[in-house]
């Protein structure tokens, strides 16, 4: 996967989403082309911080995609935000079916599938592979605030928004991740 910049600070409605958006229903595959490579490395790196696993990060991304350029979408609003709702939609719906299945394994009495590989590490730093850790083990409405407002450069209206939430409970979210992360990383220091 090639590496292209993700935009920062998207306007309420980006107008050459919106036209590269029409050109695309209108025939033009080249505006799709344009489309996902503007705002796949972003869906992807959010999904994967959600779900721990970038194969199926890549899926949701394309699949959160598809989903929104088929389906409709209402000029002046942000077609980022609403690539990265349905985004954060489908790691839920994920999640939750993975839930259901470790459920069904245990009854069976099959261990489910354990921690993330060290090929998922982002670097293999010391520091940041507490931190990752201590991302990781946020619970899911943490890390996904963690995700699109560090990761991903949201301001807390649009995160909040894709969550669906109050920016002031986004914020609150965030200062107790901040919380989690620093105690669990003070207790991996501690003799």
């Amino acid at each position: 996967m090639e590496a292209t910049p993700h935009p920062m600070n998207a306007t309420p409605a980006d107008p050459e989403d919106n036209e590269l958006l029409e050109r695309f229903r209108a025939g033009d595959e080249s505006a799709f082309d344009l489309l996902f490579l503007r705002h796949r490395d972003g869906l992807t790196r959010y999904a994967a911080r959600l779900l721990g696993d970038p194969e199926e990060a890549r899926d949701v991304c394309v699949d959160a995609f598809l989903r929104v350029v088929d389906g409709r979408f209402a000029h002046g609003r942000s077609l980022r935000a609403l690539l990265y709702t349905t985004t954060h939609r489908l790691c839920i719906d994920r999640l939750r079916r993975r839930t259901r299945w470790v459920r069904v394994r245990r009854l069976f009495g099959a261990a489910p599938r354990t921690s993330i590989t060290p090929e998922e590490r982002v670097t293999d730093g010391e520091d940041r592979d507490r931190l990752a850790d201590a991302i990781e083990r946020l619970p899911t409405k943490h890390k996904a605030a963690i995700g699109l407002v560090y990761d991903e450069g949201l301001t807390t209206e649009d995160a909040a928004a894709i969550l669906d939430i109050t920016p002031t409970q986004l914020r609150s979210r965030l200062a107790y991740a901040r919380r989690l992360i620093r105690d669990h990383v003070q207790q991996e220091e501690a003799p």
